[in-house]
């Protein structure tokens, strides 16, 4: 439902109540580290999230392919992707240094959660940003596009963003979609499962996030200059070669083991090259196939969204009910299959030099 909402609520509105979505779950996470009983609390704050949150994404999708030109898309979604990326060294390397400090789980939290409400207080300073397109003439800012009247109704709405997925086009960048779904549900719960320790969680989380960061940046802007073809082949690839590092880590039972920290590093470092970059691109690609329809752009935004949503779906659920490389050899599969797909797109989405 996220391209409606967007659409009929506007972006800046969807940014908002995103922030604040976040924000409750976080409290209740709070809250919840000192008085187990309340643990109810947090499954319906998960579910608000699970809603406010992907409608946030949606129209992120949609903001930040208006405010760039079709040439600098790449470099549009990777600086996004890199700028979120602090989110984790903030969060991570506090975490590090708290934990180093002997802070308790219940004041680190509330730390975390003081830190959430500042970050959304930040979308309030959002500005109507004129935008321009590829010739140059000034378009409607981002609050309106996409939110003009619409004759279909809510099923007719809904129909459009489910179908897309029948679009060839479309089919092939849900590969890659559900690919990136599925990493992310496989690290933040099989494999971070298997790190132990609240150390090794953070060390490989801010890594992840530090790597992030910047092959977020180079690889859009690399991907401007060459064609996206070849920056989510390397996405792709990172992710095939570095996950066997993961699953042997995984298997290692002494915890102090130098090897064991090095692979799992590895694996995070591998995550960090082809997640957040290889999102970034995707919608980026996106952009290309809907250049001058903001509405059916927001669809396919959330047709991304409810793609790669269900891959993380996937990978929480067979990895809570299977052995922790059964995940690692599916998101492999996935890796392969969305390659394909790259492969398979017309030259002018992901090829074409504009």
């Amino acid at each position: 439902f996220g391209g409606i909402a967007v659409k009929r609520l506007g972006k800046l509105l969807i940014f908002i109540c995103g922030g604040f979505a976040f924000n409750i779950m976080n409290l209740c996470a709070a809250i919840v580290v000192g008085n187990k009983e309340l643990v109810w609390t947090l499954y319906i704050a998960a579910f608000i999230v699970g809603i406010f949150g992907s409608w946030l994404w949606v129209a992120q999708g949609g903001y930040v392919a208006v405010l760039f030109k079709p040439a600098r898309q790449g470099y549009g979604f990777g600086l996004f992707n890199a700028l979120f990326a602090v989110n984790g060294i903030i969060g991570f390397g506090l975490l590090l240094v708290l934990a180093s400090l002997g802070v308790d789980s219940i004041n680190t939290m509330w730390i975390l959660f003081a830190i959430s409400v500042l970050a959304t207080v930040s979308a309030f300073n959002i500005k109507k940003w004129p935008v321009v397109n590829s010739t140059e003439k000034k378009m409607e800012s981002f609050e309106s596009i996409g939110d003009e009247k619409q004759q279909d109704s809510v099923c007719q709405q809904i129909l459009n963003v489910v179908s897309l997925t029948y679009d060839k086009q479309v089919f092939y960048q849900a590969l890659f979609a559900l690919w990136a779904g599925h990493t992310e549900g496989m690290y933040w719960t099989t494999i971070a499962a298997q790190y132990r320790t609240v150390q090794l969680i953070a060390i490989c989380f801010l890594t992840q996030s530090t790597v992030s960061l910047f092959a977020s940046f180079i690889l859009g802007i690399i991907s401007d200059k060459y064609g996206r073809f070849s920056a989510m082949s390397f996405c792709l690839i990172m992710a095939i070669l570095t996950n066997i590092c993961s699953g042997v880590g995984m298997d290692m039972a002494d915890e102090d083991s130098s090897v064991r920290w090095g692979l799992l590093i590895t694996g995070a470092v591998g995550f960090g090259c082809s997640d957040f970059p290889g999102q970034a691109l995707l919608r980026a690609n996106y952009q290309a196939m809907f250049p001058n329809d903001a509405s059916r752009l927001s669809d396919a935004m959330a047709n991304l969204l409810m793609i790669l949503m269900f891959g993380t779906l996937f990978a929480t659920l067979s990895g809570v009910a299977t052995h922790p490389w059964v995940s690692v050899i599916i998101n492999t599969v996935f890796a392969f299959m969305a390659l394909i797909g790259q492969f398979c797109l017309p030259k002018h989405v992901n090829r074409k030099l504009l």
